[in-house]
């Protein structure tokens, strides 16, 4: 694969990683958009204006027994000085546990669970306190005897602490939002149709629902519109959901990181760590080419030509087998020439004072002549050289 071909397969995965965190991110919870069905418009006074207090974004069983909630909302106001620590939202959750149970939500939202369903338990946040209900297998409810809940405010966490037993299978969760009416037996306010300082308004909205978890805005607007929750196919935190938002988040880990790798393998080598650069180098092999056979054919350079010891000089073989040091040589050079040129001249005076005696004796009675070896006269002061044929020309005369 070439770098350009790699560098887009980088950019395409790391499309698809974009795609399933917005995917993913939807999944887990509702996103910045408490308007209702989409036609609400929001207070016009500063204290109940902002959206984000009202804007459910995520709510879940935590693990354990007996039954914990936690509630996360966009923002929380706690200026309001209230006992649980909010101000502006009234806050309800719903667990569908089991077949049977209330069909409609506690009063105020004019809504009712999805058609066939029912909730077990219910859960009432405000700033004033916090309260649960529990319905019986007929799906009847006693609203006159609520529990108190403990709720605990962290940023813009809300925990509630129930004494209700945790159920054997996952529940569904439900949860909407609105605005809160302390001077209400509910606690929800209306909606009015024109633009109000304290509620919401909206010219074709009747309950007085701002947001509804889980669900998009054209669920939410198909719900609302039939005065119901919108119907969920999966249940709570062991659910399928839950699951599939686990494998979006592993899947678009694997995805971001197979993009880095082809990114960095796409690099220019200058830019790779040596490691990088010295594992991608193919290993070098003896391959035949005609360049590397004519080199083959051709002689090996000849190296410096050995001198035997047999072609050096006497002096100097004896020189280097006694350890004597090229001057101390040269020296013994010089004195054997000299004892050389001394013997030769003792020689030559040998030869002509014998050839004196030749002369003086007398000639052999055969008539014969003696002769000696013609031989040629050595420097070596043992030998003596023949007499020469003057010398003998002589002698026959």
């Amino acid at each position: 694969m070439s770098a350009r071909a790699r560098q887009r397969a980088g950019t395409w995965l790391l499309a698809v990683l974009a795609l399933l965190a917005g995917i993913g991110h939807g999944t887990a919870s509702a996103q910045l958009d408490a308007a209702g069905d989409g036609s609400l418009r929001p207070p016009t006074a500063p204290r109940y204006s902002d959206p984000a207090w009202y804007d459910l974004l995520d709510v879940r069983l935590l693990e354990g027994d007996p039954i914990r909630i936690s509630v996360t909302l966009a923002a929380v106001d706690g200026s309001g000085g209230l006992p649980i620590g909010i101000t502006q939202p009234i806050i309800e959750v719903y667990l569908d546990t089991e077949p049977g149970g209330a069909e409609a939500l506690l009063p105020g939202s004019g809504l009712s669970m999805p058609l066939g369903e029912g909730w077990q338990l219910a859960f009432r946040i405000t700033g004033d306190g916090a309260w649960g209900w529990q319905a019986d297998p007929q799906g009847g409810v006693d609203l006159a005897a609520p529990v108190p809940i403990e709720v605990v405010v962290d940023g813009r966490d809300l925990t509630l602490l129930t004494p209700f037993r945790r159920p054997q299978e996952p529940p569904r969760v439900y949860a909407i939002s609105g605005v809160y009416d302390p001077f209400r037996p509910d606690g929800w306010r209306p909606l009015t149709r024109d633009a109000s300082a304290w509620a919401f308004s909206s010219p074709s909205q009747v309950v007085p629902v701002v947001d509804v978890f889980p669900s998009d805005l054209e669920q939410r607007a198909a719900a609302l519109a039939r005065g119901e929750l919108p119907r969920q196919v999966t249940r709570g935190p062991g659910d399928l959901g839950t699951w599939s938002w686990i494998v979006l988040m592993v899947t678009g880990f694997v995805v971001a990181l197979a993009g880095v790798v082809l990114r960095v393998r796409s690099l220019p080598s200058r830019h790779r760590p040596a490691t990088a650069v010295a594992s991608e180098t193919p290993a070098e092999t003896d391959v035949a080419t005609p360049e590397t056979e004519a080199a083959d054919t051709q002689p090996a350079a000849a190296g410096p030509e050995l001198i035997a010891d047999v072609d050096l000089p006497p002096a100097l073989v004896a020189s280097e087998q006694s350890g004597i040091q090229p001057e101390a040589a040269d020296a013994g050079d010089e004195t054997t020439d000299d004892v050389a040129d001394e013997a030769a001249h003792e020689a030559a005076d040998d030869a002509a004072a014998l050839d004196q005696g030749d002369e003086d004796a007398p000639a052999p009675a055969d008539g014969t002549e003696s002769e000696a070896p013609d031989e040629e006269a050595t420097p070596d002061s043992s030998q003596t050289s023949a007499p020469s044929d003057a010398s003998r020309g002589a002698k026959r005369s």
